[in-house]
């Protein structure tokens, strides 16, 4: 009957425990805190109102997913659009960025760039963790739908090689579901 009380402020244990199972064989994501959210905008709410400040910069694509903008504006962030390819961003614009502006966090849709679907290779994808590390700058992976692929295997998560602890995972499983389930997940390394 415990079980049914308000429990753990990161969500009911065993749930926990078989998201962690999913993560580790579907997305080689292993070694990671698990926090259950109400979908991955409570999940974006949550994480701008404890990672950004007023006059905090945020990259984010270009062309991306505006209700993950409003929650990062919400904060009091400005948002730095990141310049896209028909390869997914602009490394070299997002280099520019973190030159030229103190960026505070890095978000990034890159196994299907949202809207226009473009998976972010793997060499764009190591250079941009590299950049990150090097300007130490969390990056937010929203992995919306990650179990719709086609001709082979989606590519595994940024977050599943993160060295640094960088990354803050985002998932849901409204996707595979039903929309109005509203469950989400977040993702971090344990120092995070």
């Amino acid at each position: 009957i415990n079980d049914l009380n308000y429990g753990k402020n990161n969500g009911f244990t065993p749930f926990i425990k078989e998201v962690s199972t999913y993560l580790r064989r579907v997305r080689s994501l292993s070694n990671k805190e698990i926090i259950v959210v109400n979908g991955t905008q409570e999940a974006l709410y949550i994480l701008s109102q404890i990672l950004l400040k007023a006059g905090d910069k945020v990259a984010v694509e270009s062309l991306g997913y505006r209700p993950a903008w409003q929650a990062f504006e919400n904060s009091g962030a400005e948002l730095m659009g990141i310049r896209q390819t028909s390869e997914g961003i602009d490394i070299g614009h997002l280099e520019d960025l973190f030159k030229q502006h103190k960026i505070r966090l890095l978000y990034l849709t890159p196994l299907h760039q949202y809207p226009t679907t473009t998976t972010l290779p793997v060499a764009k994808r190591v250079k941009i963790y590299k950049l990150a590390q090097q300007y130490n700058v969390p990056i937010i992976e929203d992995d919306y739908d990650h179990e719709f692929h086609f001709d082979s295997q989606p590519l595994v998560p940024m977050a599943a090689n993160d060295p640094a602890g960088l990354i803050i995972y985002l998932s849901s499983f409204s996707k595979i579901m039903f929309p109005g389930m509203r469950l989400g997940i977040i993702a971090v390394d344990k120092t995070l």
